[in-house]
């Protein structure tokens, strides 16, 4: 199953590379989408997998955004803040993975998944 979704990774990057500037608001919301069912699949949240899967179809039913050079610049600073966060939150939960301190992973772990629901609520607001 990892294959599969790491497959899907790879063509979504792969597309939204070659896409460039004409890569709009809904190419974005299925790669973030997709990440973080990855993520969820890592450690084991099958119930945060389903909504993200029916997140997705939503997405790819009814999303039909405009290409990101019409998009306002406001709304995309407060996204690259959104995923500075997210990120940081990565590092925070490896360097939490490297100590072993279950307590702090799981805390981690969930201050990650807020940043990155943080994300997807700015990116819907496109």
């Amino acid at each position: 199953m990892k294959k599969v979704i790491g497959s899907c990774l790879l063509l979504v990057v792969a597309f939204s590379a070659s896409a460039g500037q004409y890569q709009n608001g809904c190419e974005i919301k299925k790669s973030n989408i997709l990440r973080q069912i990855e993520y969820a699949k890592q450690y084991g949240n099958y119930h945060r997998v389903a909504g993200l899967n029916r997140a997705l179809a939503n997405v790819e039913r009814y999303c039909h955004g405009a290409p990101l050079s019409t998009r306002n610049d406001d709304a995309w600073e407060k996204i690259r803040d959104k995923e500075k966060k997210v990120s940081e939150r990565r590092q925070e939960l490896e360097q939490a993975k490297l100590k072993g301190d279950t307590e702090k992973i799981s805390k981690k772990a969930l201050r990650l998944i807020d940043a990155q629901e943080e994300l997807n609520q700015a990116l819907a607001e496109l």
